[in-house]
Order: C-alpha cells, then sequence, then structure tokens
C-alpha cells in the first residue's frame, strides 16, 4: 500500500471565495458544463464595471473562477481569491519558485497565467505588469499548471 503521506497536496488550504457577477462576454453561463460555464477553472480579472473577466496578457489576476450560478439566471460566480490555487500556464510561461504571476493567454485563449521576470529597463509597460503581479509561485514542476499562494 502507497504510503498517504507521498502524496502532498495544497489545493484546498485556506481558500477564500468570493461571489461576483461574470462579464458575459469572455466567460458564459452554460447549463451543459460543469460548473456552469466553459471557463470555470480559468484565471480572471476584475473589469472596471466591476464584473469578473479573463484575464488577457499582463493583467492583475483576482483569482480563479470557480463556478457560475446558472440556474438562477443573474449571473453571479464564485471565484477563489486566497489559498492555494492551481493556475494553467499560458503560453509565455517561464516559472521561478518564489515568484509572481500575471495573466496570460494560451495561443489566443485568455484565462492563463505566466511569470513576471523583474523588469530590468524600467519600462512603463514593465512597472504597470510588476505593479500587476499577484501570488508566490509555490510549484511549477507540472508542465500545464502552477500552484499559487494567492494570500
Amino acid at each position: 500500500m502507497a504510503n498517504p503521506r507521498d502524496a502532498l497536496s495544497l489545493l484546498g488550504i485556506r481558500p477564500l471565495r468570493v461571489t461576483l457577477t461574470i462579464d458575459n462576454s469572455t466567460i458564459t453561463a452554460s447549463d451543459t458544463e460543469d460548473g456552469g460555464s466553459a471557463q470555470v477553472g480559468l484565471a480572471v480579472k476584475l473589469s472596471a464595471d466591476n464584473t469578473v473577466a479573463l484575464v488577457q496578457a499582463d493583467d492583475q489576476v483576482l483569482g480563479q473562477l470557480i463556478s457560475v450560478n446558472v440556474a438562477s439566471g443573474d449571473l453571479r460566480c464564485s471565484v477563489q481569491v486566497g489559498g492555494f490555487i492551481s493556475f494553467l500556464k499560458g503560453t509565455n510561461y517561464s516559472g521561478a519558485v518564489g515568484g509572481k504571476i500575471v495573466g496570460d493567454v494560451l495561443v489566443a485563449a485568455e484565462g492563463y497565467v505566466k511569470h513576471l521576470a523583474a523588469a530590468s529597463a524600467g519600462s512603463a509597460a514593465e512597472i504597470n505588469a510588476l505593479a500587476a503581479a499577484q501570488g508566490v509561485i509555490y510549484d511549477d514542476s507540472d508542465t500545464d499548471e502552477v500552484v499559487v499562494w494567492m494570500g
């Protein structure tokens, strides 16, 4: 029998979830999808109109879309904003444990993350991206996902 202590998992430790409203554009409700949306599990941001949208390149990551409440019809969703979260890596991910994340795309699809290297030239774009960086990368050993402590 395998030793259960060998299977270390931090996911689910101290999760903090909030209820918000989806933008109904990058995130759509669907009663045929698990969790109420095809975008469940992707990285999201808070938009200027206080709705939740999928992150794009260099966006600040609010958290991960957990579910969309299809039954109510009010476009409400649950977003995990704290604790350990496993995000999908984007096209430009080149990680470093201890680093921070920002939004990224996978080819052209939104909702992924990348590691943000420290800004060296100090351009306005680099400074803005660095200010948007969130979390702390805890484990990036998986080829598709990165585990981040979001506090």
